[in-house]
C-alpha cells in the first residue's frame, strides 16, 4: 500500500499545479478546524460573563435555543455556531451550562429536527432540568403526521396542499418535481435533518422528560403572552403561509412541585411549557 501512495505522489509531483493545489487544500482544511477549535475555545470563555450579565438585568429569564439570525429582544439567544453579536454558544447536544431552575421560559424553532432522537430526548431533559417550577418550554419543528397526509392524498390534493408542494418545488428541489413524493424525501434529507417528528411522538419525548400538559397550539398563539408570537421562520423562509402549514407546536409543563420519587403528572404540574414544531428550516 505504501508503495502505491508513493507512486500516486510521484505521479502529483510531475503535475506540480495540481499538486499544490492539492497540499492548499489540504492545509486549508487544517487551519480551519484549527480556527474552528479556538473560535469555540473563546465563545465558551466569554459565555459566563454574558449570562451572568442577561440574568442580573432580566426578572423573567428567557433562553432561545437555536437562534440563527432570529435575535429575540429579551431572550438569552444562543446557538451552536452563533452568527450575530450577542449570540452566544451553546451546544444544545451537551448539558446545557445553565444551573437548575434558571428559566422561566426556554424556546426554540427549527432547531429540534436537526438532533438524533437520542440527543433530542437529552436536550428535552436538560431542558426541564434548567427551567423553574412552573416554567415554559417551547420549542418548533416540522409536522411529519402533515407531510405523510399529503403524501397519502397525492394525486387529490386539496389547495393548501398543492401551494405547498408547488412551493417548495420552485424554492428547492426544481419545479418539475412538484409532486408529494419529491417533497417527502427533500424533508428527511435536506438542512441537515435527523429526526421528524409527528404530534404524538413530541408528546412522548415531552413525558419522558418530565414535562405534563402537552398541548397543541397555533402557530404564534398561546395562553401565556411571553411565548406568542415568536415564530418567524416564515420571515426567513419567505412565505408565512408555507411556515403555517408545515408546523405543528406544542405546550408543556414543567410541574411546580413534584413528590421525592414521583413521575410527574398533569396534576402536579400549574404552569406551561410550549413546543413549537415547524415543518422545514429555511436553506443554509
Amino acid at each position: 500500500m505504501s508503495s502505491v501512495r508513493a507512486v500516486a505522489k510521484q505521479q502529483l509531483q510531475r503535475v506540480p499545479v495540481v499538486f499544490d493545489v492539492a497540499k492548499r487544500v489540504r492545509d486549508q482544511a487544517r487551519d480551519t478546524s484549527v480556527y474552528r477549535t479556538a473560535q469555540r475555545r473563546r465563545w465558551i470563555a466569554a459565555r459566563a460573563a454574558e449570562v451572568q450579565e442577561y440574568l442580573a438585568g432580566n426578572e423573567v429569564p428567557k433562553l432561545q435555543l437555536g437562534s440563527g439570525w432570529r435575535q429575540r429582544p429579551g431572550w438569552l439567544n444562543t446557538d451552536l455556531a452563533p452568527a450575530m453579536r450577542g449570540t452566544i454558544y451553546v451546544d444544545a447536544t451537551e448539558p446545557l451550562p445553565f444551573a437548575d431552575a434558571t428559566f422561566a421560559y426556554v424556546y426554540s424553532e427549527h432547531m429540534i429536527e436537526h438532533l438524533g432522537y437520542d440527543d433530542a430526548c437529552a436536550m428535552l431533559r436538560e431542558c426541564r432540568r434548567i427551567l423553574r417550577p412552573g416554567g415554559t418550554l417551547r420549542v418548533a419543528t416540522p409536522d411529519l403526521q402533515k407531510f405523510m397526509k399529503m403524501y397519502d392524498e397525492r394525486g387529490k390534493l386539496d389547495p393548501a396542499q398543492t401551494q405547498y408542494v408547488d412551493w417548495i418545488a420552485a424554492e428547492f428541489i426544481g419545479e418539475d418535481r412538484a409532486e408529494p413524493v419529491f417533497v417527502l424525501n427533500n424533508l428527511f434529507r435536506a438542512w441537515g435533518h435527523q429526526f421528524l417528528y409527528d404530534e404524538e411522538t413530541l408528546r412522548s419525548a415531552l413525558i419522558a422528560a418530565g414535562f405534563s400538559g402537552a398541548r397543541r397550539c397555533t402557530v404564534g398563539e398561546s395562553a401565556d403572552a411571553h411565548l406568542r408570537d415568536l415564530e418567524s421562520h416564515g420571515v426567513q423562509s419567505g412565505s408565512d403561509a408555507a411556515n403555517e402549514f408545515e408546523t405543528v407546536v406544542v405546550e408543556a409543563d414543567r410541574p411546580k412541585v413534584v413528590a421525592d420519587g414521583a413521575r410527574p403528572t398533569a396534576a402536579t404540574a400549574t404552569a406551561s411549557v410550549a413546543v413549537t414544531v415547524p415543518a422545514r428550516p429555511p436553506s443554509p
